[in-house]
């Protein structure tokens, strides 16, 4: 492992560390998505947190792993539609091809975007309306924070 003499990781290392994290998340990570982007930004962010603590792979990991404990309980509500959510919930072997696709391309998808406007004019049971539970989004970054 390519650290410095007092165990802190450098900034190549780390990288390598936080992208191995990240794949080792999913049966099948995503390439690129709004999940992968998101996930690769945080990482970014505790990366530069580790070395400017001068902390190790351990610490890295334990970051990464608070730093993304937000996304699918609180944002991903919004963006997986009922049919998705109970796609997730059949074995695999039996989802067509077509289900499979879909399935596949939700996981990377984190949120929608809404128009307000819209979402006003036609009311709660618009789809631009967002569906994300707020006390929950609230309650998951508090909990980050508080780390």
């Amino acid at each position: 492992m390519d650290t410095h003499q007092s165990g802190q990781l450098t900034p190549v290392t780390a990288k390598k560390i936080a992208r191995d994290w990240i794949d080792s998340q999913y049966d099948r990570p995503p390439r690129w998505s709004q999940l992968r982007g998101l996930m690769d930004d945080l990482a970014e962010r505790c990366i530069a947190e580790t070395i400017r603590r001068g902390e190790g792979e351990s610490e890295l990991e334990t970051r990464l792993s608070h730093a993304v404990s937000v996304i699918p309980t609180a944002l991903r509500d919004d963006a997986i539609t009922d049919e998705i959510r109970s796609l997730r919930h059949q074995d695999p072997s039996s989802l067509s091809a077509d289900e499979r696709k879909r399935l596949d391309q939700a996981i990377g998808v984190v949120w929608h975007r809404h128009d307000p406007q819209v979402s006003f004019v036609e009311g709660w049971q618009s789809k631009y309306c967002f569906k994300c539970e707020t006390d929950v989004l609230y309650s998951e970054l508090a909990g980050y924070l508080e780390k």
